[in-house]
Formats: C-alpha cells, structure tokens, sequence
C-alpha cells in the first residue's frame, strides 16, 4: 500500500511539473488581454527623434502632462524683491517671511507676560484653577 501511495505521489509531481511548463510555453509569446506588444528600445528611440525634428517636443524632455503649469514667471526677480520689500515696509510682512494665509492667526498678544501672570495668581486665590495649570483642556 505504501508503495501505491509513493508511486501515485510521484506522478502527480510529474504531471504537475510538464503541465505547468506546457502552459508557460504557450503562453510565453502572448501579451496580455487587451494590450498591445512592448515596443522595442530602437522603436522608442526612432519615435522620440521623429517627435524632436516635427517640432512636438524638445530633445532630452519627456511627455509634459500640463505645459502651462511649468510656464515661467511673468514677473523679474527684481520686481518680486521690490514688492517684497515695500511689504515689509508697510508693516504687512516680516522681513524673511513668506506670504501669510491668514496674518491674523499669528498676531502678536496685545496683552503683556506681566498680566497674563498676574490674571493666572488672581484665578488661584480665587479658587478657579490650581496653581501650574494652564487653560482648562477642551
């Protein structure tokens, strides 16, 4: 009995291994359902220079998804600094910063460290916080 077991194993390994390389070897050549072969390097190549001499792209560059994205700036560096500056005069902008999304969300406390300090020793005696608590967590 072991050896009917051993024999039959051992064709079935057999048969597994020849029908996996059939089915490899016929389909080796084929691509996949509703694709086109792969294009040859010789064949890029060929249609990249004929790209390049009809004027649709430039040597070395790629396919550009968006030309108006990468388009340059319609103003100098000269003129950018300038307004840049006259910002920074104005008081809109600090000197070394970029543009702010919203200038109220960074404005300075109008209140000084003195009263911060003497409101947080007043809210103490009153009982409405421990001392070395900060403001109640939300």
């Amino acid at each position: 009995m072991t050896m009917k077991t051993t024999l039959a194993a051992v064709a079935a390994g057999v048969f597994a291994l020849f029908s996996a390389q059939a089915m490899a070897a016929s389909h080796a050549g084929a691509a996949p359902m509703g694709a086109s072969a792969p294009k040859a390097r010789a064949e890029v190549k060929a249609e990249a220079k004929e790209a390049v001499k009809a004027g649709e792209t430039k040597a070395g560059e790629g396919s550009q998804t968006d030309p108006a994205a990468k388009a340059p700036s319609k103003t100098t560096r000269a003129e950018r600094k300038a307004k840049a500056a006259a910002a920074v005069k104005a008081g809109e902008t600090k000197a070394g910063e970029g543009s702010q999304a919203d200038p109220a969300a960074k404005a300075p406390s109008k209140i000084t460290r003195a009263e911060r300090k003497a409101a947080a020793a007043s809210a103490v005696k009153a009982g409405e916080t421990k001392a070395g608590e900060g403001a109640p967590k939300q």
